[in-house]
């Protein structure tokens, strides 16, 4: 079975940056840094002698507590697109062939390489929102689109002969533990 796609890098960005705002990883550096800045301004507050001071640093813990979240993830999706558009992601959005054999693995070729990946080195099975994701190895992974396909059946038979052949199920859920470079 045999696919050829190119990812869209809007639509990319759109579902990697929502799916890291998902994650047990984004929600404890949001809090941590929360609780950072409290623990600034309250020092402010009891170090500073002067009222207009304490009523400033109060003002600030306010806002800071209110947009947080907002401000972590400006700062993640500006980390994001840094990372995708250095070179080294610039594969990612180029043509891509990704063929499944039955016998051995799947044969992923792009502009850069031409590998084989072996069934038993395949570690996790993803589907999420438009994205099929197989991670393998050392947290290596493959975003195949759900456009790849031609219609739903080959996307179901893609899908059922990789959990076959792997003897993984496949997740609804992001990856927690996903590196983001």
């Amino acid at each position: 079975m045999n696919i050829k796609f190119k990812i869209d890098y809007k639509d990319f960005l759109n579902f990697y940056t929502s799916g890291t705002y998902k994650t047990e990883r984004f929600n404890k550096i949001v809090k941590y840094t929360w609780l950072f800045i409290l623990l600034i301004v309250a020092f402010v507050i009891l170090v500073s002698s002067e009222n207009k001071f304490r009523g400033i640093a109060l003002i600030i813990a306010l806002l800071i507590s209110i947009f947080i979240k907002f401000f972590m993830k400006v700062f993640y999706k500006n980390m994001i697109i840094a990372g995708l558009n250095r070179k080294e992601s610039a594969y990612m959005f180029k043509d891509m062939e990704v063929t499944l054999s039955e016998k051995e693995g799947l044969y992923v070729e792009n502009f850069r390489e031409k590998r084989l990946i072996y069934f038993n080195v395949i570690r996790a099975l993803y589907m999420i929102d438009n994205y099929l994701i197989i991670i393998f190895g050392n947290n290596e992974y493959i975003y195949i689109p759900k456009t790849a396909f031609k219609d739903t059946p080959e996307e179901y038979d893609f899908i059922n002969l990789l959990k076959e052949k792997t003897n993984k199920t496949v997740s609804n859920l992001y990856p927690q533990f996903l590196l983001y470079k």
